[in-house]
């Protein structure tokens, strides 16, 4: 699949317009983790954003959609690694005596959702790792309190709080990777409307089901930041192959 303006058919039989025009309310948070393990998660191609000479960032989001396209509304829980790609040669940018040039993006490592259609939607078409699961996204203390669970195993929760925030209104783009049919690829996503941002002041309670384990390996730390943004629009394109096939150097 090439290009931003398509259609794709999944094998649950809908047809997907791309690209995919979405509103939905979000709330997370930017969380320390272990960079050795995050560089572990990462395919090739890609570096983990280094924060400190052994951490890195993950960034754990509710997402509760009110439209997806001609899909049924769902819910999802993501998580996604801060990441850059090189987008320059670094023997030329040595001998320019400047430094490789980069792009940052995110990588999804994990996307739990409530339906099945809305899984076939994003491991089709971008390569996202979805899985079905019982999601709870509802909103609390003027953030959002997410909730994960699996069958005979304890919840993992999510808690955004509202408080102190500073709006912060948001009209850009980002890139997400993903791997698809064992390539890597990207996708850029217009993200629209107004969110607010603030320090710390989010909580993670790592259960015992699958996205517990997930969350456990990347040794998952202390919260950073936080944000809360209602009725986002995104527009999420389709995906092209990334040109990269080397890994992006370690001291990025």
């Amino acid at each position: 699949m090439r290009g931003y303006e398509e259609t794709a058919t999944l094998s649950t039989g809908h047809t997907v317009s791309l690209p995919l025009r979405c509103e939905a309310d979000v709330a997370g948070a930017t969380f320390t983790a272990r960079w050795e393990r995050l560089r572990s998660v990462v395919p090739d191609g890609l570096s983990p954003v280094r924060v400190a000479p052994r951490s890195g960032l993950v960034v754990l989001a509710g997402v509760r959609y009110r439209s997806v396209g001609g899909f049924d509304p769902y819910e999802e829980f993501a998580v996604v690694v801060p990441v850059v790609r090189r987008t320059g040669s670094r023997r030329r940018a040595t001998r320019l005596g400047v430094g490789a040039v980069t792009e940052i993006g995110g990588y999804v490592h994990a996307l739990p959702v409530t339906t099945e259609a809305s899984k076939a939607l994003g491991r089709e078409v971008w390569g996202y790792p979805k899985t079905v699961a019982d999601i709870s996204v509802v909103d609390a203390d003027g953030g959002m309190r997410v909730s994960v669970e699996t069958e005979g195993a304890t919840a993992t929760t999510l808690v955004v709080r509202g408080g102190r925030t500073v709006p912060v209104p948001l009209d850009a783009r980002a890139t997400s990777y993903g791997v698809r049919d064992g390539v890597l690829s990207r996708a850029p996503i217009d993200l629209l409307g107004e969110g607010r941002v603030g320090v710390g002041g989010a909580r993670l309670e790592i259960g015992d089901g699958p996205l517990g384990t997930t969350l456990g390996g990347l040794g998952v730390g202390r919260a950073v930041a936080r944000f809360v943004a209602p009725r986002l629009k995104a527009h999420v394109h389709a995906p092209t192959p990334s040109p990269e096939r080397e890994r992006v150097a370690d001291d990025a």
